[in-house]
This record gives C-alpha cells, structure tokens and sequence, in this order.
C-alpha cells in the first residue's frame, strides 16, 4: 500500500479495518469476507463501503503474490455483493439556472473564473488544467485545447465569458501570466483533483452536489436546446462521434413531451 497513491490517512483507515477483520478471522476468504461486512451495521454503511475497499485492496495484494484462493476477486468484485455509498448523488448535468446558483455563492474572483470557464467552454477538467497562456487568443475570441486522443480543437471565447476572463487573468502575478490559468493554494499548477474539489466545495455552498464533468454535459443540453447545430456542438466539445453528442437530445425531448402533455 505504500507505494500506491493514498494519503496516509487513507492509509491509516485500511490497515484499521485490516486489523478489525484479522482480530476475527484467521484467513483471508470471500466467505469470512461476507460475514465480517455483512456484520457492520446497515446504518453504518460508509464503514461497510471503507471496510471492503480495504480488504479488496489487500486481496488484490495476496491475489498478484497467488496467497489467495483464485476467485477471491471475482466473487468480492461482484455487483450484487459490493456495498454501495449512499452519499448524495451527484448531478449528472448542470443546468444555466444552477451555474447562476454556484456563480452567486463564489466568495473569489478565482472560483467565479473556474464556475464560468466550466461553463461557458466545456473544457474537461484535465483540458482546464492544462490551459496557458498561449491558448489563448483574445483577439480572434478563441482558444485552443488537447482533449482526449491529443486532439487538437477550437473552443470560441463567447461574449459573457470575456470580462471574467480578462478580469482574472489581469488578476495574476506577472511571472505566472506567461504559464498556467489555474493554481492551488501553494501556487502551483492546479491539478485534476483540485478541480473536482473547488468545484464540490461551491456546489456544496449553492445547496448542489456536482461536480466538473457536469458542466460540460449541462452545456451540450443548452447549446442543443437553443438550436445549435449537432456539428458545432460536437466540434466545440470534442465528441468522437455524433453518437456522443446525440445523447443530449434526450433532455430536449424529455422536456418537450413533458410540456406538450400539460395540455392534455
């Protein structure tokens, strides 16, 4: 465990849970497995969820060394024994009325510049994280991003995202203007994760659970329900096929039947 990415206070929790199960059974086995998760209080659930992540973890260990017996896995794995968190689930898609939501409750010029360029571009969080300078080409209102794939794809700077953007980056220190748009709170090159936690952070502010992907979804459904055109929006967002980008017609749809039936 130590030479994977967890925290040490991850670290801390599973060799707890570990030494919970080992004060009762001998042996690591799926069955012992079932009745040491099964024994954890249903109220207790996120414990049961910690618990067999521990322990699955483990077993992933003794299974690559061949100290377990050999459907270990396949049997923990399986969907109808995995206990599930019960956490609030996360919005699929963010619609403009929440984005407004979010935008009010950002307490900084930084978190109003992240909520907005989730929005107003559809990046990915990793293509957020990537962007520079020299993306960016104010003059011609547009910028350039790598999506999935490494391709290359133009993403127009819209009219209400210009003074944000502007705003925020006339905000930053000059020896960081020529790098990266996005940085911690150390002042480095924002990653991935802390994307995902500033944007949980103010969703949780505005009463939403969500997270960045979300944007990117609520935006497909705006743009398709204002009339844009598939192409644009598939080419805006980097869709690999038209397949992708047809999914978000179903909201379009939803709401049309939805709509159409109050007459009736």
């Amino acid at each position: 465990m130590e030479g994977a990415s967890y925290s040490p206070r991850t670290i801390g929790d599973y060799l707890s849970y570990l030494n919970k199960y080992f004060s009762e059974f001998e042996v690591l086995n799926f069955q012992n497995l079932e009745a040491f998760i099964n024994g954890i209080p249903a109220e207790h659930n996120e414990t049961k969820v910690k618990a067999y992540k521990a322990l699955l973890s483990f077993g992933s260990y003794l299974d690559l060394h061949g100290f377990i017996e050999s459907d270990f896995l396949v049997k923990a794995k399986n969907k109808r024994f995995r206990p599930q968190s019960k956490g609030p689930k996360k919005q699929e898609s963010v619609t403009e009325s929440e984005f407004k939501r979010m935008l009010r409750v950002c307490e900084t010029l930084e978190d109003r510049f992240i909520i907005s360029l989730l929005w107003f571009t559809g990046l990915r969080a990793s293509e957020a994280c990537a962007l520079k300078r020299k993306h960016i080409f104010g003059k011609e209102k547009y910028l350039i991003t790598k999506g999935k794939g490494d391709k290359t794809r133009i993403v127009p700077i819209v009219k209400p995202f210009r003074p944000i953007l502007y705003e925020y980056y006339k905000s930053l220190p000059p020896e960081k203007r020529k790098n990266y748009l996005l940085y911690d709170r150390l002042g480095k090159a924002m990653t991935k994760s802390g994307v995902y936690q500033r944007v949980a952070r103010i969703a949780e502010k505005a009463g939403l659970t969500t997270y960045p992907h979300a944007f990117r979804s609520g935006l497909a459904t705006y743009l398709i329900n204002k009339g844009c055109p598939d192409g644009v929006v598939k080419d805006m967002l980097g869709h690999s096929s038209f397949k992708t980008t047809l999914i978000y017609h179903r909201t379009r749809r939803e709401n049309l039947i939805a709509q159409v039936g109050k007459f009736y």
